[in-house]
């Protein structure tokens, strides 16, 4: 036998295995992901009644109730609100309790009193998802707040919040 054929015999054998492994990594891939399903499916059936949301306007109130404890100086009672209705992991929570907790402080400090909140948009990303935003006043310079809700069947969750100083977060 040739030297080249010897390769080509060799070369079939390695694209063999590589297929023949990466289908079977595919299938336990695919065997996780559906899992993973199972298990999301499974944890949105455990979310409590009263960390839903009806409808669009009870999403409002939610963030308007949440920056208005803000404005009163009343931050444990607005990260209250906030554990409330969040579905994130308690680790993931409390990291950000934690910085509202200690960056509206700073901002106050830098900024002045909190005057106002302002309601800037409700913009709708898909069906499933909106994005709530607001201003949050001060003397001298504001926060922008934005709230993302997630409807994956007939009721909203509150997904994620984010928040800023900078104007460009408005864009």
């Amino acid at each position: 036998m040739t030297k080249f054929k010897f390769s080509l015999i060799i070369l079939a054998l390695l694209i063999t295995a590589i297929f023949t492994s990466s289908n079977s990594f595919a299938a336990k891939t695919k065997a996780t992901s559906s899992k993973k399903e199972e298990i999301k499916t499974s944890e949105l059936n455990k979310i409590s009644a009263d960390k839903l949301f009806d409808n669009e306007q009870q999403i409002q109130n939610y963030c308007n109730s949440f920056l208005t404890e803000l404005k009163k100086d009343d931050i444990p009672k607005a990260l209250e609100l906030f554990d409330k209705k969040t579905i994130l992991l308690k680790k993931e929570a409390d990291f950000i309790k934690k910085k509202i907790s200690t960056h509206i402080p700073l901002m106050a400090s830098r900024y002045g009193k909190i005057i106002d909140i302002e309601f800037v948009k409700k913009e709708t990303l898909a069906p499933s998802i909106i994005k709530m935003v607001y201003l949050l006043k001060f003397e001298k310079h504001f926060i922008a707040w934005k709230f993302y809700f997630y409807k994956p069947q007939d009721k909203w969750l509150f997904s994620q919040v984010m928040y800023s100083d900078q104007p460009r977060f408005l864009e």
